[in-house]
């Protein structure tokens, strides 16, 4: 069970022998801020969170999100960071409607040569040989994304039926015939590659698909 976000204040501050006043002076917010936060009745925005991360030495991923390891990073290290908001979650197996989260979290993940960058969740097990359910992918908007799109790459895929937009996870092929494929990387066999040029079925004559995003990082749980 992840620990709160309270439990891991405390601890950090244990862990860098800091007490409530030090790190206030630290992180430049009133004592009472930080006496809040250890008892659960407030939670930082991001940009201090960041900030107390850095002050006790802690992984920012780990202190916001309760996931990962509170390992110390370096100073050095931090300054190569930047930050990416987690804005929903994206189920790999079948499309699902939701890109977005309530709330502000955000990852530390190592800068990136793109202006627009976002985060999502994984969700279900059509990816799970790639990404444990629960980590996250880094994702460029497909107007965005510099590089061409090649096979091996792996996408968000966004499908527009009767008005509403859902997605999914895959990694995107290109057969000897040109044809474009979203390949599911799993231990499940029940899910099938989808070719995304395919025809509409009958039933269904408002669908469209495409590449929504690409995954350029990611911050995987470990099996």
């Amino acid at each position: 069970m992840i620990e709160g976000f309270s439990s891991r204040v405390t601890r950090a501050m244990q862990m860098a022998g800091m007490n409530q006043n030090q790190l206030s002076l630290a992180v430049d917010v009133a004592p009472t801020t930080i006496a809040d936060m250890r008892r659960g009745k407030t939670e930082p925005r991001y940009t201090t969170v960041f900030k107390i991360a850095e002050a006790l030495s802690v992984d920012p991923v780990w202190l916001a999100t309760g996931k990962g390891s509170p390992q110390a990073i370096p100073s050095e290290i931090l300054a190569d960071l930047t930050e990416v908001a987690i804005v929903g979650g994206v189920q790999a197996g079948v499309f699902s409607e939701a890109l977005s989260f309530s709330g502000d979290v955000r990852l530390a993940v190592p800068k990136l040569p793109y202006s627009h960058i976002f985060g999502l969740e994984v969700r279900g097990d059509s990816m799970d040989l790639a990404y444990s359910p629960g980590s996250f992918v880094i994702c460029v908007p497909l107007a965005s994304y510099t590089n061409e799109v090649k096979s091996g790459d792996h996408v968000v895929v966004e499908r527009q039926r009767r008005g509403e937009y859902e997605y999914t996870l895959k990694e995107i092929t290109r057969d000897l015939a040109g044809r474009v494929w979203l390949n599911p990387k799993s231990t499940n066999d029940t899910h099938q590659p989808i070719m995304l040029d395919g025809e509409t079925p009958a039933d269904d004559p408002f669908e469209i698909v495409g590449i929504h995003s690409v995954v350029v990082s990611d911050y995987r749980l470990k099996r």
